[in-house]
């Protein structure tokens, strides 16, 4: 394999340990980054959740793309990646999410 495909998986690895850390910073306060104030969801330690799952399946990929040499454990990786970054992506929804209307 060529040298770049290790640069690039080092940098999805890189952007998403960054992203993991807004993440935990949501769970530990309860306290959402400055830039996603505006959407104001209701449940900041869910979409902290959310935004750790959702960033570690590309983590998952990445290290399993430097460290994995066969084809079967790759494809099964990948897969567990994609489910935990579509599963991050529905806490996230479910937090952004209004209550429901009171009767």
């Amino acid at each position: 394999m060529d040298q770049y495909w290790y640069w690039a998986a080092a940098a999805v690895l890189l952007a998403s340990l960054s992203s993991g850390l807004f993440g935990v910073l949501a769970i530990a306060t309860g306290r959402m980054p400055p830039w996603q104030r505006r959407r104001t969801p209701r449940r900041p330690r869910l979409w902290g959740y959310g935004t750790v799952c959702s960033s570690a399946g590309p983590a998952l990929w990445a290290v399993s793309f430097m460290v994995i040499d066969s084809d079967i454990a790759f494809s099964a990786l990948a897969l567990v990646g994609l489910v935990l970054m579509v599963g991050g992506g529905l806490l996230q929804l479910f937090a952004e999410r209004s209550d429901p209307a009171q009767p």
